[in-house]
């Protein structure tokens, strides 16, 4: 619950830096857990989509990246595509991860309490520059929250989450 949280783009850390004293007594060993875990996932994303990356960029003909010939790109444009998907695969030198969560929180005046805003949506709009952010994101919060709270999840919950807010009022999908 609480990688969901950091992905719903209101709350990120802040959420849990909040809550998280009142759950738990050691609180910094566990807050480092929520990151470690985050960035695990994160990079299991990166390496599904740089293989990707990497199959898209092998022509079918046998040519493989740089191999290509000028000859079999035709145009300058397909030529500039090629290269396009070779250098996708050099990584920056900060993850979207770490970009998302140096960010400020998402705040939205015209948005009137926790019902109006759609996560999935904000995601979907922010795709392109979270390219594969986005996507574990977007996995994570389509994941209906009655397939996996038991009561006690939902004691934490009603812990995590601001007074008079429920789950029906975070409108994920």
């Amino acid at each position: 619950m609480a990688i969901a949280s950091v992905l719903d783009p209101r709350f990120k850390m802040k959420l849990v830096e909040f809550s998280f004293p009142t759950i738990y007594s050691n609180v910094e060993k566990n807050i480092e857990e929520v990151k470690k875990a985050l960035y695990e996932m994160y990079e299991e994303y990166l390496e599904i989509h740089d293989a990707s990356v990497r199959e898209a960029a092998t022509p079918a003909n046998g040519y493989g990246g740089n191999e290509v010939s000028k000859k079999s790109l035709g145009s300058g444009w397909e030529a500039f595509g090629e290269f396009i998907k070779n250098t996708d695969l050099e990584r920056p030198e900060k993850s979207e991860l770490d970009m998302y969560l140096e960010e400020g929180v998402y705040r939205d005046p015209r948005q009137k309490g926790m019902d109006s805003f759609k996560a999935l949506e904000w995601w979907n709009v922010h795709k392109l520059k979270y390219h594969v952010l986005s996507k574990m994101a977007m996995d994570v919060l389509a994941i209906p929250i009655s397939t996996i709270a038991s009561e006690k999840e939902e004691m934490i919950i009603e812990v995590l989450l601001p007074t008079g807010t429920n789950f029906a009022g975070l409108n994920l999908l």
